[in-house]
């Protein structure tokens, strides 16, 4: 049960840091004024904010001080280690609501439970809750789509004192299905791009990975790709993009290359099946011959994707020419594509605003057309795209989103029937930029032309 705020002070300030959390002391200062000193000193000579709980209780946002206090720090992917962009974080009066599972058409501007406050982490992982009612083991909830977690915090103070999170156990997504929420995901296996390691690799527990019967118990479920068989009793892939009621069971369907088109696993019906998926809301990403599901291959037999999506790749070449340059742009005419090439030097991505550098890279068709996709990543050649759906929807009110990456993202690693024992820990740029593709795919439908904004 939460409790109203004792009179905090400096000594206070000081046994709380121990529990993995910092509470700006307000002990600084003499001058009066209508909130808490949230800086450093504590020597009583040069703080600004006043003396503690005294003046007119509101502060600049209006936010009444008296009963409020803010909490801060770094959003994490479930590693704990690897900061995280436009993760809502959110302060609930109400028990949240269940989340479902499957594909469904979400919309932005909602979450569940009431909450008293929201924000979203900016492009280094930082946010900064304000408004938090105070008290003891007072919730705050991190989510990304149907990525959800919810923490107590110890402690919040009032008088809109900061109180920031300093263990990353206490501010990441959750690991297993035990901690929180996590999309149900399908990924089928390549032998030429195993990406299904990323997901080891950004913190899903082992115990999360099994094959189609697991599926009630699992939330990351193998499918098998063309190419040597990865797992016993796995399911072929296509069971999955085949049927619809299949596919419909799972927020995201990630493609790994499979080293040539195999139209003989792909059919005509197929590419229908697909499409339908991302127009009621699902969600893909598929990296170099995945293009077959966005454009009619060069094979015999080869499907065509319906319109629209069918003329998205511009000067179409296919069979995988490779692109011999190293260093690549990131377009960052628009305020998510910014957000990208920040992030990329906040993690260790980059080491220059608007590049990155990028191996394994290939050279399937020219551009996208702007009018139907949105390109991330390009040198010559389009390296990174997106699109949402249904196109006969504003943007706003699309439903599903693919990605496609014109790269081979796994660096060497093996799926076989290890899997996830043959993946290694570090994550290489390219897996890295994967990483904030595979949350911006999970979170809600949105203009990516306008900057992102919290739930209410």
């Amino acid at each position: 049960m939460r409790t109203s705020s004792l009179p905090f002070t400096c000594f206070v300030a000081g046994a709380v840091a121990a529990l993995g959390f910092f509470v700006g002391n307000g002990c600084g200062g003499t001058k009066g004024g209508s909130g808490f000193d949230t800086g450093d000193n504590t020597d009583g000579t040069n703080g600004e904010g006043g003396t503690g709980f005294g003046g007119s209780g509101r502060d600049d946002a209006g936010i009444d001080c008296k009963v409020s206090g803010t909490v801060a720090g770094t959003a994490y992917a479930p590693n704990g280690t690897l900061p995280l962009y436009n993760v809502i974080v959110y302060a609930p009066t109400q028990a949240l609501d269940p989340l479902t599972d499957g594909v469904s058409c979400d919309s932005c501007g909602t979450v569940s439970g009431k909450p008293a406050a929201t924000t979203v982490s900016d492009a280094s992982g930082h946010f900064e809750l304000k408004g938090v009612p105070a008290g003891d083991n007072v919730p705050i909830v991190f989510q990304v789509g149907k990525w959800r977690r919810e923490v107590t915090v110890p402690h919040v103070d009032s008088g809109c004192a900061t109180t920031t999170l300093t263990d990353p156990n206490m501010t990441r997504l959750p690991k297993n299905h035990t901690e929180g929420d996590i999309p149900h995901i399908a990924v089928t296996t390549g032998s030429c791009d195993d990406i299904a390691c990323v997901l080891p690799k950004m913190g899903i527990d082992a115990s999360e990975f099994g094959i189609q019967p697991d599926y009630a118990d699992k939330r990351i479920i193998m499918y098998q790709g063309s190419g040597p068989s990865t797992k016993a009793g796995i399911t072929k892939a296509q069971n999955l993009w085949g049927d619809p009621a299949e596919i419909s069971k799972y927020d995201v369907a990630i493609f790994s290359c499979e080293c040539d088109e195999h139209n003989e696993t792909k059919s005509p019906a197929d590419e229908t099946v697909v499409s339908d998926y991302l127009d009621k809301g699902g969600r893909t990403f598929g990296t170099d011959f995945m293009y077959t599901w966005i454009h009619h291959g060069t094979e015999s037999g080869a499907g065509s994707p319906p319109a629209p999506i069918s003329n998205i790749m511009q000067g179409f070449v296919g069979g995988a020419p490779g692109d011999e340059s190293t260093l690549y742009n990131v377009d960052t005419s628009f305020p998510k594509g910014q957000a990208l090439s920040d992030w990329l030097q906040a993690v260790g991505g980059s080491t220059t605003a608007g590049k990155v550098e990028l191996d394994d890279v290939y050279a399937n068709f020219q551009n996208a057309d702007p009018t139907l996709a949105q390109r991330w990543v390009y040198g010559d050649t389009d390296k990174a795209i997106s699109f949402t759906t249904p196109f006969s929807a504003p943007e706003d009110q699309r439903c599903g989103k693919s990605y496609f990456m014109d790269v081979h993202v796994g660096s060497g690693d093996t799926v076989d029937e290890s899997f996830p024992g043959g993946c290694s820990s570090e994550l290489t740029p390219q897996e890295k930029m994967m990483v904030f593709f595979l949350f911006d795919l999970a979170s809600c439908i949105q203009d990516d032309t306008k900057p992102v904004n919290p739930p209410r």
